[in-house]
């Protein structure tokens, strides 16, 4: 809790130097002394993301007094606002962006009655951002390109007429015996002659 209230109150002078120079319908004070917690602030809604608004109200400050709003994480003056004739306030902020998730803490600052240094406090949790959801693109494989087939040519084979292996035909069996009477008469025929002569 020390660390808390040191913490506010690094904020609350911090705030009081903006606070001083914020022009408005109330006026502004320019030193309170010491501090003291007012009644707690109200915050609504208690849990919110990043970004979003809350509301505060709450009172216990001084009337028509610019008051103002700061955050514990990190620690930072996010507005101000006026009290009222009773010393209440309505307030509606918005969250930065980079508030970090988990519990935190939202100080009301200003002056209060007899000019002392009032924080009212109210508590509230910061969700975590969602993920952002993730795409899958499923990339198709390319379409092979088709290879052409190519088929080696089939070779042409020629064939060769087979040697005859059967019987002669009958004109060359004719035209040899023809061939051969006629060489036994040559033969014949010149034995003779040689004989006679």
């Amino acid at each position: 809790m020390r660390r808390v209230s040191a913490t506010c109150a690094a904020v609350a002078v911090a705030a009081l130097g903006v606070v001083m120079m914020t022009a408005g319908p109330a006026r502004a004070q320019t030193s309170c002394v010491g501090t003291q917690t007012a009644s707690p602030a109200t915050v609504s809604p208690t849990s919110v993301l990043p970004g979003e608004t809350i509301t505060l109200s709450g009172g216990g400050f001084a009337a028509n007094q610019v008051l103002g709003i700061g955050l514990f994480r990190p620690a930072v003056v996010l507005a101000s606002v006026a009290s009222n004739i009773n010393g209440n306030y309505t307030a509606t902020i918005q969250l930065p962006l980079g508030t970090p998730p988990g519990q935190n803490e939202i100080t009301v600052f200003g002056v209060g009655p007899n000019s002392t240094c009032h924080q009212s406090l109210a508590l509230f949790s910061v969700r975590e951002l969602p993920a952002p959801p993730t795409t899958i693109i499923v990339v198709a494989p390319p379409t092979p390109i088709p290879t052409p087939v190519t088929t080696a040519p089939t070779p042409i084979v020629v064939q060769q007429p087979l040697a005859r292996t059967g019987s002669a035909s009958p004109v060359l069996v004719a035209t040899g015996l023809l061939a051969m009477l006629l060489g036994f008469h040559v033969v014949r025929v010149a034995g003779r002659r040689s004989i006679a002569g």
